[in-house]
């Protein structure tokens, strides 16, 4: 990962971002493997980025990286945030 997609999600830790913005990590999250995936949006649940749960709609596909990425994040993030966490879950699964 190059560094201007770093600062992007350590920007949108206290921002949100713009369309342009969110694509190019969107792209990025495609264009490596799903774990490679799952790893990155975890580490942004940890840094409470405001675009995880829609990044990871848009890339998680497996049911395991979902369900541990829900726990996780369920664990993680605040309680106002629990509806978020099962509506990008329940889908999937």
């Amino acid at each position: 990962m190059n560094d201007n997609l770093q600062q992007l999600i350590e920007t949108s830790t206290y921002r949100g971002l713009s369309s342009d913005e969110s694509k190019r990590i969107l792209e990025y999250l495609k264009s490596i493997p799903e774990i490679e995936s799952y790893e990155l949006i975890k580490l942004m649940v940890e840094k409470k980025s405001q675009i995880t749960i829609a990044m990871a709609k848009k890339v998680l596909h497996k049911k395991d990286y979902v369900i541990n990425l829900f726990n996780y994040g369920i664990i993680k993030s605040h309680a106002q945030s629990i509806k978020f966490w099962l509506e990008f879950t329940i889908p999937k699964l």
